[in-house]
């Protein structure tokens, strides 16, 4: 669960804490005091609408960025990037402006990532966005972050106990949060020139919301199973229970590749790996 406020939280003229700007701010315009949401751990990310560009004399994005890196309390923080600017000013007719604020953001390990607004701007790919975007800045999948509070606490039982017609005292049971089941049964068949590979869902898995595959991530390494995950070998994600492989080609070009299979859950909890199986195919 999270909030997109506007991209000033305050300003420092106002208060000693806010950024060093001068605009529109959500704490005393909107009464969205973000800050206190994130300490109490009422919100899991926040994405502020840092609709300026970089430089700008009253709201500088790099100046956003910054302040709001350094007050995540642990939190995630994706940043909200002004697509619908393009072309309304001088600054937002430079095709690097987005680009820039994306290398930018990835200078900062508190920035898990981008929310662009609005859908409309990205369809019309103004100024080239889409593709400068698809490849330059993001051409390799990722997965969600995880939020590591999920992994250590469910979703809570809450009862509420009404005192009166303007109060309720809420009494909050937390539970442990299993992790996703590993994929079982991995299995191939060779269809003409494509592979079937196949896999189960494990059947003695809790059939609970917090223990409930959303997705599953196919993993392929060049021979053998490297004996880690990471982002280089993902090869694709799917919610099905399987996924085609090619294996065009004459048997002299194919080459060895090694699959296994996980599970991820909701809250983006990964399964350990299933069992490794080693197909031949086209690379």
């Amino acid at each position: 669960f999270g909030v997109g406020p506007g991209g000033i939280w305050r300003n420092k003229s106002n208060d000693p804490g806010g950024s060093r700007t001068r605009g529109l701010s959500s704490y005393d315009a909107l009464y969205a005091d973000v800050l206190l949401w994130l300490r109490e751990g009422w919100v899991d990310y926040v994405a502020p609408q840092i609709y300026w560009n970089i430089g700008y004399n009253r709201a500088d994005y790099h100046e956003l960025v910054d302040w709001w890196s350094r007050h995540t309390y642990g939190k995630h923080l994706y940043i909200g990037q002004g697509a619908h600017r393009i072309n309304s000013s001088h600054s937002w007719k430079n095709p690097s402006e987005i680009p820039n604020q994306i290398r930018l953001n990835r200078t900062y390990p508190e920035v898990k990532g981008s929310v662009f607004y609005s859908s409309k701007s990205m369809i019309e790919n103004l100024n080239g966005i889409n593709d400068t975007l698809r490849n330059n800045l993001f051409f390799t999948s990722v997965s969600t972050p995880k939020m590591s509070w999920k992994i250590k606490e469910a979703p809570a039982d809450i009862v509420a106990v009404i005192d009166d017609i303007d109060t309720a005292v809420i009494r909050i049971k937390l539970k442990r949060l299993p992790q996703p089941r590993t994929p079982i049964n991995i299995t191939y068949t060779k269809i003409r020139k494509e592979i079937l590979l196949s896999w189960e869902k494990d059947k003695t898995q809790k059939k609970i919301l917090a223990d409930t595959n959303s997705y599953y991530r196919v993993y392929r390494f060049k021979g053998k199973y490297a004996d880690h995950l990471s982002e280089e070998y993902l090869f694709t994600e799917t919610k099905k229970l399987f996924v085609m492989l090619s294996r065009k080609g004459s048997g002299l070009f194919r080459k060895k590749y090694t699959f296994v299979i996980t599970s991820v859950n909701r809250q983006n909890m990964e399964s350990w790996p299933s069992e490794a199986i080693t197909l031949k195919m086209k690379e």
